[in-house]
């Protein structure tokens, strides 16, 4: 787990969101493979992934595209964040997957106000 991913999954955990699992494999109903998502909770079927600068690279670009798409394809609501989210606006990614476990049937709400100083 990359320090971005480390601190995205405290970022949620401060936030009152559900315990996500970590790179857990997803598999379709017959047992295929989908993805291995970076956070996921699969009770919602939510996924989340940080994309560092790595995933710049026209192969690994290609994947990714690959992954969320057969994850989309499977009823799976998928947030893909950068640097600039989890940094620049921890508050409003927070928002982002907190909207996508709602409408998945989650009836929590996110603790914004634990997250104001929420730092690096």
């Amino acid at each position: 787990m990359s320090r971005p991913e480390s601190l995205s999954r405290l970022l949620f955990d401060r936030a009152g969101l559900p315990e996500a699992l970590i790179n857990t494999p997803v598999y379709d109903d017959r047992g295929a493979f989908l993805a291995m998502p970076d956070e996921s909770w699969p009770e919602f079927r939510v996924a989340y992934e940080y994309e560092g600068d790595y995933h710049r690279e026209v192969g690994q670009f290609r994947r990714d595209l690959g992954r969320v798409e057969r994850l989309i394809d499977h009823d799976w609501a998928v947030t893909k964040a950068s640097a600039d989210d989890l940094y620049g606006a921890p508050i409003a990614l927070v928002q982002r997957v907190a909207r996508r476990l709602t409408r998945a049937g989650w009836t929590g709400r996110p603790i914004l106000r634990q997250l104001g100083n929420f730092r690096r």
